[in-house]
């Protein structure tokens, strides 16, 4: 009887110990590993709001922070003689687990933010659309699509609603360094 009772506290002891042993589930935010590391792009910005259609050359940085809770993506255009005025984009993608949805909030060096959501893929394509507020012009709404390729490079792009219609206003392709 005694035997009995032992190896039952023995067997229950391995499996609580095996139960506290499991990896917790990946977190969501990992879905967006493709945009963490450095890339380099090159792409246009096209004619919006007075400013005319240019070149545009940038680095694309995405690293996790706040113990792996939120991807933080730094966008930063390079000065060129077409692009005398570069813009800095600092954006914060987080997993809203009440809501089951990726938020994307940020803000841009000109003086303009967003607020941004996605239910996450859709074929392999992450589209958050939400509220932007861009420098000089009354608050829009934006889209901000992020298409991955082979494992060294993505597309980006940005679009505003306009009566129905999306507008490109930034297109690039980027490369992994």
């Amino acid at each position: 009887m005694r035997m009995r009772a032992s190896l039952m506290i023995l067997v229950m002891s391995v499996s609580i110990a095996a139960t506290a042993q499991e990896p917790p589930p990946p977190k969501k935010i990992f879905e967006l590993k493709r945009l963490m590391g450095q890339y380099q792009c090159k792409g246009t910005d096209f004619a919006f709001a007075g400013q005319p259609e240019h070149k545009v050359v940038s680095v694309l940085t995405g690293k996790l922070i706040y113990n792996d809770n939120v991807l933080e993506l730094i966008r930063t255009e390079k000065k060129t003689d077409e692009n005398p005025n570069p813009i800095e984009v600092r954006g914060y993608f987080v997993w809203d687990e009440a809501d089951k949805k990726f938020d994307y909030v940020g803000v841009v060096s000109d003086g303009g933010w967003f607020m941004e959501t996605s239910p996450g893929s859709e074929g392999g394509v992450f589209n958050f659309t939400g509220l932007n507020h861009l420098a000089g012009v009354p608050a829009v709404k934006g889209r901000d699509t992020w298409k991955p390729g082979s494992i060294f490079n993505l597309s980006y792009k940005f679009e505003v609603e306009e009566k129905g219609t999306w507008t490109k206003v930034v297109e690039e392709n980027c490369t992994r360094e």
